[in-house]
């Protein structure tokens, strides 16, 4: 949903650092540690070293040592090029060291011209709200063999809060995190499930914490696998005592003083006419919360400029609803796949990215256009209240789900013909209103027969498909049209079709394997249906056909019901994803992994019909 791609740019060295020090969470004791081994890897971080001082006001130094011994050609291309990111509207980073080691043991310094700093490319369109910058070393003639080597001071003004992950792509050889912080500064922390070396002391009036792991394997690149947040091989650090304290920290960011001119052209009084008005009228800057500079707009100046980051139209959003008489509140979210409920005893601010405003029992988002009222895409996922500094669930009017039904009717000579209607409604609803409208007449025609191609790939159109609902938020969006599957075979003998369509899953689910070395995640909630009916000409009969079954797993509920009644064949398949993380080698995975395969076999999809004169 969001604009956001900082958990998908390319694993290079960036990969150790975004992840390595600014404050994010996850695991499970059900959850095993197998990976890559050091023989296997392109490159093995030899030495991770962290350590924070943190001051008084919650602004802290950081000193990071990283070594890294490139193995293969692949090791060159991911560690060549060293990459740390930073908001320069609080913080500052200043590269002390850095060199390449070559195999030979020669020390090849990182000149001038190999240090750069540029602004992130991820907020390159918003940099009026964004001062996020990119240090970038290139280190010289890495080959395999080599050594990279690097040093860096980090300042930040802003509150401490710190990620810690001890399992990478490539293994790590040592990493130790050591934090000073004063005596008496409240320090929450979040385990991993790694065995830690830890010890903690007091010198000269100061906490000092340490925190060591060795010998840690990579862990393998694999689809739907959960963020490092949550994947629970990491250690969080915040110098916040509890969720009040976090909201007490974004109070003064977001609660702006009124205007009564601010909305005075929105003559709209419903909240959910306003919403539509509003996104109508204003345009916003998908930027996460962290990568802005922690400043926003007055309701003014944005009702002036007529645009601003997701943030300010949420903070102008949320004061028009008062001026009206409404009693709105302000939601820390996030849009990505992060399970915030396995935070709720770990109070961190960065685990949000973005806004919402509830209204009522209405949720209302910014982060992007063609959203329904009262829609985030975002249900069942928690927030923060900022008010009241208390999680809470997100609420959502438009469940995300696919109806497919189809009508179909055989002819003697084992032809079809029949008409589908398609809805999609939520998450569904909004990528097929991005798919469709803006689409010439070609490429509708285009896009016409992938939809028939999923209903079968012989599939021909009888007339031009109708589309209702591209243009209405609050519906959803329908497809329906008549086509023919032309059939050639012998005058006696079996008939078998495949006009039940493959489940409509995450492509990552289509490809699990029981070889799958690391969890398994489902971030979203979905609800997937298929109906159909079939009529028999005389002469036939049902020689196979699914089995009608049902259950509930932890993350899949599903139930399949098919009955041939005379010259009738009825088939429904209910499937719906539960939001959920699933690991390998546990019982549950294989209950999930026997439901799939049991999904997707094609006698699971097939029909075979018999002529009986």
């Amino acid at each position: 949903m969001k604009n956001l791609l900082k958990h998908h740019l390319p694993l290079i060295f960036l990969l150790l650092i975004v992840f390595l020090g600014t404050g994010i969470s996850g695991f499970s004791a059900e959850s095993a540690r197998p990976g890559v081994s050091v023989k296997a890897a392109d490159a093995v971080y030899q030495r991770i070293d962290k350590s924070y001082r943190v001051n008084s006001d919650g602004g802290f130094t950081l000193t990071l040592h990283v070594r890294v011994k490139v193995l293969t050609y692949k090791g060159k291309k991911d560690h060549s090029d060293f990459k740390y990111p930073y908001n320069a509207a609080y913080q500052s980073v200043k590269i002390l060291t850095a060199h390449t080691l070559s195999a030979s043991g020669k020390v090849i310094p990182v000149g001038p011209r190999e240090r750069h700093d540029i602004t992130s490319p991820e907020d390159a369109g918003a940099t009026i709200y964004s001062r996020r910058r990119v240090k970038v070393v290139n280190f010289p003639s890495v080959t395999p063999g080599s050594t990279v080597e690097i040093t860096l001071e980090h300042h930040s003004k802003k509150g401490f809060w710190a990620t810690e992950c001890f399992q990478l792509h490539d293994p790590i050889t040592l990493k130790t995190v050591r934090v000073s912080l004063p005596e008496g500064m409240a320090l929450s922390k979040k385990l991993p499930a790694l065995s830690l070396k830890h010890s903690e002391k007091i010198v000269k009036g100061r906490r000092v914490f340490r925190w060591e792991a060795s010998h840690v394997p990579g862990f393998i690149r694999e689809p739907l696998a959960p963020p490092y947040e949550n994947r629970g091989t990491c250690l969080f650090l915040s110098n916040f005592s509890s969720w009040k304290s976090v909201s007490r920290f974004f109070t003064p960011l977001f609660f702006k003083p009124l205007t009564k001119r601010a909305g005075e052209h929105l003559k709209e009084t419903s909240p959910d006419a306003l919403y539509v008005a509003f996104m109508k009228r204003f345009i916003s800057y998908p930027i996460d919360l962290f990568h802005t500079n922690l400043t926003f707009q007055s309701p003014a100046v944005t009702a002036k400029k007529g645009y601003g980051s997701s943030m300010d139209l949420a903070i102008l959003f949320y004061s028009l609803l008062k001026q009206k008489g409404e009693m709105p509140t302000l939601l820390l979210v996030n849009t990505d796949r992060i399970f915030i409920r396995e935070f709720q005893d770990m109070p961190t601010p960065v685990l949000f990215n973005d806004v919402v405003v509830r209204c009522g029992n209405s949720d209302y988002a910014f982060n992007m256009r063609e959203l329904p009222p009262g829609y985030t895409g975002l249900a069942g996922m928690a927030a923060l209240d900022i008010q009241s500094g208390n999680l809470t669930g997100i609420h959502s009017r438009y469940p995300s789900k696919d109806t497919l039904r189809l009508n179909l009717r055989t002819t003697p000579a084992f032809s079809l013909k029949g008409t589908f209607e398609m809805i999609s409604e939520g998450t569904k609803a909004v990528l097929m209103r991005a798919w469709l409208r803006h689409k010439s007449d070609q490429e509708w025609r285009i896009a016409t027969s992938q939809i028939l191609h999923g209903i079968d790939p012989l599939a021909r159109p009888l007339k031009p498909v109708a589309k209702n609902g591209i243009d209405v938020l609050t519906a959803p969006v329908t497809l329906r049209g008549m086509f023919r599957i032309p059939r050639l075979f012998p005058v006696s003998g079996a008939f078998s079709f495949t006009a039940i369509p493959s489940p409509d899953l995450p492509e990552g689910l289509k490809t699990c394997l029981e070889t799958r070395q690391g969890p398994l995640m489902i971030s979203r909630e979905s609800t997937n249906i298929l109906e159909e009916k079939i009529i028999l000409p005389e002469g036939a009969r049902v020689r196979h056909h699914p089995a009608s079954t049902h259950g509930k797993l932890k993350t899949l509920e599903w139930k399949i019901i098919f009955s041939a009644h005379k010259n009738t064949i009825l088939f429904r398949r209910v499937l719906h994803l539960n939001r959920g993380i699933l690991y390998p080698r546990t019982a549950s995975y294989y209950q999930f992994l026997k439901v799939l395969k049991n999904l997707l076999r094609p006698s699971a999809r097939l029909i075979v019909l018999e002529k009986t004169r």
